[in-house]
């Protein structure tokens, strides 16, 4: 129950603000034997942390790739959402080929978040700069499209420009 009482504590850090200070927390309770007393807090923990540090920190980003990278291979309940956050990370990383991995991944599984992971991977397949990645391009766009918003589709026009334009259809 103390590790539990631990997590939540926390957590606390983030209601308050103070996202550094719930990082380290979450961090000490994941270095503390977690693994090994509690697997469910202890994935509960790693979801908590990379979801912390992405979302407003951006201090740990191997680290969070790491997490999710366990939270994945674990088959855990995080699996979607860690592919769709793995695939976004990649995206803003500029890491074309991780996308293209990961967020395939993510839209077999229905994971959260598919416009901009069929953003994400429209650019990636365009950053190839071949006519079939182009094409492949554009498959994903008819997606992302698809499931976006109002305030979404200003990207997915710009995309769509640049890929008909360089792959000449």
């Amino acid at each position: 129950m103390k590790k539990y009482e631990e997590f939540i504590n926390a957590l606390q850090y983030v209601d308050q603000g103070d996202n550094k200070s719930a990082y380290d927390k979450l961090t000490e309770l994941i270095n503390d034997n977690l693994e090994l007393e509690n697997k469910t807090l202890y994935y509960d923990a790693l979801y908590a942390r990379a979801s912390l540090d992405i979302a407003n920190l951006n201090l740990h980003i191997d680290d969070s790739i790491e997490d999710l990278k366990i939270l994945i291979a674990n088959r855990t309940r995080y699996v979607k959402e860690s592919y769709s956050l793995a695939t976004l990370v990649y995206d803003h990383l500029e890491m074309p080929d991780e996308v293209i991995e990961y967020g395939t991944k993510a839209l077999e599984l229905d994971a959260p978040f598919t416009s901009e992971i069929a953003y994400a991977l429209a650019k990636a397949y365009a950053s190839r700069g071949t006519k079939n990645s182009y094409l492949e391009a554009l498959k994903y766009i008819d997606t992302c499209i698809d499931n976006a918003d109002a305030s979404q589709l200003h990207k997915v026009t710009d995309i769509i420009g640049r890929t008909a334009y360089k792959s000449n259809i």
